[in-house]
């Protein structure tokens, strides 16, 4: 099984210096961030809810977002940004800030490295569908493999390695 290839790291106050223009709106202390390494693009939350999305070494953001206050998990890949906490899991197209999808709180949360799907503890979704494709029963973590062809659920001592569904095609 891989690793996912988003990498979710705490920021210190440094990161006011680079992004001057957000750190009056929250305390540089109180943020996270996500970087998707194959597209080159970084997310910040802040406390006051703002989500971020910079082309890497750019001063200006691609987009702001007024996001939930609390973010737990914040995950980026290709044009999908997605946050997670207690009152759900918002799913924007990173570019735009376009809101594509709102789900009820889950835990664990995973986003396909090509940004198509989104697996929780118990449900798989293709992005900017409503309705889950695939469910099992509920699980401690989740993990796609690298292609994004199949998903990884732990259910207490044993794993189960699934094939991801072919895309829907939606009339």
């Amino acid at each position: 099984m891989s690793r996912l290839a988003v990498f979710v790291v705490s920021l210190s106050v440094a990161v006011s210096a680079v992004t001057p223009h957000l750190a009056s709106a929250a305390d540089p202390a109180d943020h996270s961030s996500v970087i998707d390494e194959a597209g080159g693009r970084v997310a910040f939350h802040y406390a006051d809810g703002t989500v971020a999305v910079y082309h890497r070494g750019h001063e200006r953001p691609i987009v702001t977002i007024q996001g939930p206050q609390r973010i737990d998990r914040l995950l980026l890949s290709g044009d999908t940004l997605v946050a997670s906490g207690p009152d759900g899991v918002w799913i924007w197209r990173a570019g735009t800030g376009e809101l594509i999808q709102r789900l009820i709180p889950s835990d664990p949360l995973v986003l396909s490295e090509d940004g198509r799907h989104l697996a929780t503890g118990s449900l798989l979704f293709e992005v900017g569908i409503l309705q889950p494709i695939a469910a099992w029963p509920a699980a401690s973590a989740v993990a796609f493999s690298d292609d994004g062809a199949r998903v990884a659920t732990l259910h207490g001592d044993h794993a189960v390695l699934r094939e991801v569904p072919e895309p829907i095609e939606v009339r």
